[in-house]
């Protein structure tokens, strides 16, 4: 099977979209991954290439609540991504647990987190539109 999921990723922390770009990448469903530092580096991004939409944003910032939320309000406004499902500070959850892992388990760890993630969501997209 192609891969067929595109994602943008936005993280300040390069080590971190590294990770995270392997883990897609490892999960087989990768079609493509775009990585910015910030969510206005991400909009600019968004806004100046109207022919990549992607399927999922993967905001892991330290932005507050009202910044994360204007930033889906932007998102909505731009063509294509009213419904793109974003998740804010997804990743925290597999690096929070213990800072001292090394990379490849580490890495195998997010790409089994997003294997679930992604088969529930299709699991609920397909309820949804049949």
């Amino acid at each position: 099977m192609e891969p067929s999921i595109t994602f943008l990723l936005i993280d300040p922390n390069e080590d971190h979209r590294l990770q995270y770009y392997y883990a897609l990448d490892l999960s087989g469903k990768s079609k493509a991954c775009i990585c910015q530092p910030d969510m206005n580096a991400a909009l600019s991004y968004l806004e100046s290439h109207p022919g990549f939409r992607p399927d999922y944003i993967f905001q892991n910032t330290a932005a507050t609540y009202l910044d994360s939320m204007a930033f889906n309000t932007a998102l909505q406004l731009l063509d294509g991504l009213k419904h793109t499902t974003v998740l804010h500070q997804h990743y925290n959850i597999a690096t929070a647990r213990n800072h001292s892992f090394p990379l490849m388990p580490q890495v195998y760890l997010l790409k089994e987190q997003l294997l679930a993630m992604f088969e529930a969501n299709a699991a609920v997209l397909e309820l949804q539109y049949h």
